[in-house]
């Protein structure tokens, strides 16, 4: 509305815009892009190094648990333990975890 071509398009056909225009859609473009660049708070860097490091944290407790679930049937068999009872014993396991 009452903008002219030059200005909604960055200059004029022949150059671009040598004055920086503080009204209209170029405002908005510049402000976006300025926020887009600008550096993230200290607050949300603190926090997504903070779920970065649980998930970290998530993933090797995964490691470890699921590790040890893998090798309670051989060790209860180094043990002595029978087939019978790695087999209850196990299986109670799956069935309660």
């Amino acid at each position: 509305m009452g903008t002219s071509w030059a200005r909604v398009h960055g200059g004029t056909k022949k150059g671009p815009m040598t004055l920086c225009c503080r009204e209209g859609r170029e405002g908005e473009v510049a402000a976006q892009e300025q926020a887009a660049r600008a550096p993230r708070p200290p607050a949300v860097a603190a926090a997504l190094k903070f779920v970065l490091m649980v998930g970290a944290m998530s993933l090797f407790a995964d490691f470890t648990y699921e590790g040890s679930r893998s090798i309670v049937g051989p060790y209860l068999g180094a043990l002595g333990a029978g087939a019978l009872a790695i087999a209850v014993i196990t299986g109670l396991g799956e069935f309660l975890g």
